[in-house]
């Protein structure tokens, strides 16, 4: 690190990114004296004249380190994380930068961020701030070309005043227990396309119908953790809805989005809501806990036949995923039943000791062989334990066909570990070697089928109950 310095400097190099990342086992004492010092070095270095220096990031993860920042004509993006602000000059301008991310850096206050940052830096478009507890309000004006601002889990925020006539996403995470800020977004009525609201309790019934009818082109609207909320939406222009968590619940709850397109409900009290009546809708998707406190009684079914199956029951395509402990299964439908789902959960809560999450995604269009495939192969982590497709008639030998097809494209043209890590893809020649789909059998014993899992035999037992064909695909896994 040092040497590189000093061969910059000798032959006078520019530089136009740098970036200072400090993950070291050495002596607390040995990375204050030697390694912080080489980095206050190189940051001294880039702000230095002559060079153009467009990006900084710096994580020296350690609250004491002290970030000495320069003027700069050229920086375009600021990344300071797990750090705090050492010498900063008076009136000091960053008239080029875009883009600003601030992640625990404890010593930020809303004097610094208004004079150091937000009042000479014209060109501002994003603005990401994480864990900056020294916050006490944030105050936004007169920057006509920002478009982003991201305000995550600083405690000691009270108040957040925008007034931003272009800005497109606002995303506010609080702590709940602390109740809400005082938010205000004043002259992005028309601009604003996404909200996402996390972790704050609302003290008033109506605020945040309110907060949603005013902006006329919202399109995703995310909304989790929130604390007595009561969910009474009207937005004509919403495109994507995400409720999580909320566990608050009221059956007159209202969703009146008619070009909704895309709706998620995870891991809330009741796993789903009423779906709004919409002829755009094409894919819903909800998750559900077998551990929540709610359980599959007929109440529960009940609300899933009225508020979801009723209005999804026409869609073609609905996919299952299982996670537990043991085993993470795929179940691909080519038709779907309100009574195998009745059979799927009851089966699966009888064993309240087993951890089981259930994610159902319920799309319009009818199920393929190259979806399949794409989802069967896009986890980089690793395969599923086991993978079916199901029917309540049989299925045909041009699906089955047209999966082999589409496996063996996919396998001519992926592209894996693209992030450095080897990837289980790395072994497809293995995997796809014996790949073979089989018929079952359900009319004889199930745990021949399903061998010693638990959960695999569950499943198993509700397809067998509801009548249903089943296909499983077998391939080698690698190790």
């Amino acid at each position: 690190m040092n040497t590189t310095l000093e061969r910059y400097a000798h032959l006078r190099l520019r530089v136009e990114d740098l970036t200072l990342s400090l993950h070291t086992p050495f002596p607390r004492d040995i990375i204050e004296c030697q390694i912080f010092d080489l980095t206050k070095q190189w940051i001294e270095f880039v702000f230095a004249a002559g060079n153009n220096l467009r990006q900084l990031e710096v994580s020296p993860y350690s609250r004491d380190f002290a970030v000495n920042l320069h003027p700069s004509n050229t920086l375009t993006t600021l990344y300071l994380s797990e750090c705090k602000f050492g010498n900063i000059p008076e009136n000091i301008k960053f008239p080029s930068l875009e883009k600003l991310v601030l992640i625990r850096t404890s010593s930020l206050t809303s004097d610094i961020i208004h004079k150091t940052f937000l009042s000479g830096s014209p060109l501002l478009k994003c603005l990401i701030l994480f864990g900056c507890d020294g916050l006490e309000s944030l105050e936004v004006s007169g920057l006509a070309g920002i478009k982003i601002i991201s305000v995550d889990t600083c405690e000691s925020l009270k108040r957040v005043d925008i007034q931003a006539p272009n800005l497109q996403a606002f995303l506010f995470s609080g702590l709940s227990e602390l109740g809400r800020p005082e938010i205000t977004l004043a002259g992005c009525d028309e601009s604003l396309k996404q909200l996402k609201l996390s972790n704050i309790k609302l003290s008033k019934h109506d605020w945040l119908q309110n907060m949603v009818s005013r902006f006329v082109s919202l399109q995703i609207l995310d909304l989790c953790f929130l604390r007595n909320a009561h969910i009474e939406i009207s937005s004509p222009s919403l495109r994507k809805l995400v409720i999580k968590d909320c566990r608050s619940f009221s059956r007159d709850w209202v969703i009146n989005a008619p070009n909704l397109r895309f709706v998620e409900f995870g891991d809330n009290n009741y796993p789903f809501y009423s779906l709004p009546k919409s002829n755009k809708l094409s894919q819903v998707k909800f998750s559900y806990s077998l551990l929540a406190k709610q359980p599959v009684n007929d109440l529960w079914m009940e609300m899933f036949e009225e508020y979801l199956f009723s209005k999804t029951k026409h869609f073609k395509d609905v996919r299952m995923t299982v996670f537990s402990w043991s085993k993470d299964i795929l179940i691909f439908h080519k038709d779907f039943s309100y009574l195998l789902f009745c059979n799927i959960m009851r089966n699966l809560h009888k064993d309240p000791n087993l951890h089981k999450r259930l994610l159902f995604t319920i799309n319009k269009p009818s199920l393929s062989g190259k979806d399949m495939v794409k989802c069967l192969f896009n986890r980089e982590w690793r395969p599923w334990d086991s993978i079916y497709v199901a029917s309540s008639s049989d299925l045909e030998t041009k699906f089955i066909e047209e999966f082999y097809e589409n496996v063996h494209r996919w396998r001519r043209t992926v592209r894996c570990c693209q992030n450095r890590r080897k990837c289980w893809k790395h072994t497809l020649e293995h995997a796809f070697k014996d790949l073979k789909i089989e018929r079952l059998n359900l009319e004889q014993d199930i745990s021949n089928i399903g061998g010693q899992n638990s959960i695999n035999n569950a499943l198993l037992q509700a397809y067998q109950a509801s009548s249903y064909k089943l296909l499983r695909i077998n391939y080698s896994k690698p190790s």
